[in-house]
């Protein structure tokens, strides 16, 4: 007696026009067609959208970022630097995730990338923002 195998089901692809729709649209002429028209409606609607204007004496800076393991983390000693430079060390620059990541550390290409500007990241762990943060921050 044989050993029944269960037939596997056949993948169903997309219809033809689809298909070809998709790879039009894909093609590398194509994209290059429509990267200005998409960076153009990014501009429009940037235009209508703005950052609330800082405080005269602002104490708290706040990045943030999806994972809270290289952008803020970089951004807010980025930040913290330049207040130093103009004499306003007592401004806090702080980072935190949107949903920190569960990496232990940040990724080697990012501490490369951040040592390049002398920030070192090697020791950065990631933590997601707090309702105290956010109101605290200007």
């Amino acid at each position: 007696m044989s050993a029944s195998t269960s037939p596997t089901p056949a993948r169903r692809s997309a219809p033809l026009p689809v298909r070809v729709i998709g790879a039009v649209l894909r093609h590398p002429l194509v994209r290059r067609l429509k990267a200005p028209l998409i960076a153009g409606r990014w501009w429009w609607r940037g235009r209508s959208t703005a950052n609330p204007p800082l405080p005269a004496t602002p104490r708290e800076l706040l990045f943030l970022c999806q994972g809270n393991i290289c952008r803020s983390p970089f951004a807010a000693e980025l930040a913290r630097r330049r207040l130093d430079a103009r004499g306003l060390a007592a401004v806090r620059s702080v980072s935190a995730g949107l949903r920190a990541s569960q990496a232990p550390e940040s990724p080697p290409d990012a501490v490369r990338a951040a040592a390049h500007y002398a920030i070192a990241l090697a020791g950065h762990r990631a933590l997601d923002v707090t309702a105290a943060q956010m109101t605290s921050a200007d």
